[in-house]
């Protein structure tokens, strides 16, 4: 019991170097922050295609809001340069962010005209968006670098490892409130309710992370990016516009009732799977970055990434579709963890601007990817797998930059 304690104490509070605090509150915090997450945004399209209907405009829903991220780092960027406590900065826009899925339940029970319901949506999530980007930079500039090079492939690898871990307790949540004999207005409140609960307490463990400030970093005039940084920023660009547009039209594939039109409950097993997948993979690609480098293995994703379109055309069934689940969490999990960490590695001395113009670009391109999607999708009169072929081409495309870097860098 006494052990158990300890263990609370470590994981809640912190124990220890500060080093050694920021990986254990981090790790409490990401775990908690998971959860939370895998109940919002795995359930967003769901979400909405139950306020709007089958016309849901899907892809402008989940990409537009991006498109507000350059404002946010916009004010991120100078804010972090000037804060004397990047914890207090980050915690209270994080706050922001979140509490903001709470005008989404009034839309449940309210009854408006269509157009004004999208706009109210994209509204909200703008704001999200803008306060989630913030307090994206303001993290990353943050916790990351209070762990030193030498431990960052291993510590998130792990971390990673455990978050997909707990994310499979929102699934859980969201599979048993869907399987409640209550109204559907009822089950997507309780469902926000709950991961509201699981995001105050990951905002309780990361107040007591040790805090730091950039005020000391040198600054020029002149962009401190090289070719190298730039080329990786063109070649992950891409992959997040094509694994952003294939993930959220994969979930409206499998939701829609002019395609495989599944129960939400059986959505979320897909979920699941693809969670599990992520799990079963990550320590796997952690490994292999150590080994081989992080560009040659975020050269093996973009080769997966592929193959999921690919398949996707070949093969309409629930066996192709559990297949494509299995590929995007291994590409997921292998994506998270090498982009970031070799973000970090390639960041120039000014953390702040290079930062910032990868949260920047991150954010543009996953909202570049369902609003390019739903374009398609619109002019291909709703023929899913004309939007499925384009994405099979970008990532081509995709594959052929992430192997000049390679070879280069």
């Amino acid at each position: 019991m006494q052990e158990l304690i300890s263990k609370i104490i470590r994981f809640t509070r912190g124990e220890g170097n500060v080093e050694k605090k920021v990986m254990d509150l981090s790790m409490s915090d990401g775990v908690l922050w998971s959860v939370y997450s895998s109940i919002t945004s795995s359930y967003l399209v769901p979400l909405t295609i139950f306020i709007l209907g089958s016309r849901d405009p899907a892809g402008l829903i989940v990409g537009f809001p991006l498109f507000i991220v350059p404002v946010a780092q916009y004010f991120a960027y100078h804010k972090s340069r000037v804060t004397s406590d990047l914890r207090r900065t980050t915690l209270f826009i994080t706050f922001l962010d979140r509490i903001l899925w709470l005008p989404l339940i009034l839309l449940l029970f309210l009854n408006i005209p269509f157009v004004y319901d999208v706009i109210f949506i994209i509204t909200f999530l703008s704001a999200r968006t803008f306060f989630a980007s913030f307090s994206g930079t303001t993290w990353t500039l943050w916790v990351p670098f209070l762990i030193s090079e030498s431990k960052r492939n291993e510590y998130f690898s792990k971390r990673n490892f455990y978050m997909k871990i707990f994310s499979l307790i929102g699934f859980l949540i969201g599979i048993g409130i869907f399987s409640l004999n209550i109204h559907e207005k009822i089950q997507y409140t309780v469902l926000i309710v709950i991961s509201l609960i699981f995001s105050t307490a990951s905002l309780l463990v990361m107040r007591n992370i040790p805090s730091s400030n950039l005020i000391n970093e040198r600054y020029s005039g002149k962009s401190g990016w090289n070719r190298s940084f730039l080329l990786f920023l063109a070649g992950i660009g891409l992959f997040g516009l094509i694994y952003s547009g294939l993930i959220t039209y994969f979930q409206y594939y499998l939701i829609d009732k002019n395609y495989l039109g599944m129960p939400v409950a059986y959505y979320s097993i897909l979920m699941i799977i693809i969670s599990l997948s992520f799990i079963l993979s990550q320590i796997f690609w952690g490994r292999l970055a150590n080994t081989i480098g992080n560009s040659k293995s975020m050269l093996i994703a973009g080769i997966l990434l592929f193959c999921i379109p690919l398949l996707l055309i070949i093969y309409h069934s629930f066996i192709s579709a559990v297949a494509a689940s299995i590929l995007f969490g291994m590409v997921i999990s292998n994506s998270s963890l090498n982009i970031f960490n070799e973000m970090l590695r390639r960041a120039s001395n000014e953390k702040v601007k290079s930062v910032s113009s990868y949260n920047t670009l991150q954010s543009l391109s996953q909202g570049s990817g369902p609003i390019i999607g739903n374009f398609i999708l619109l002019n291909s009169h709703y023929d899913i797998f004309t939007l499925f072929t384009w994405f099979l081409v970008l990532s081509l495309l995709s594959i052929l930059i992430l192997l000049i870097y390679t070879l280069r860098y």
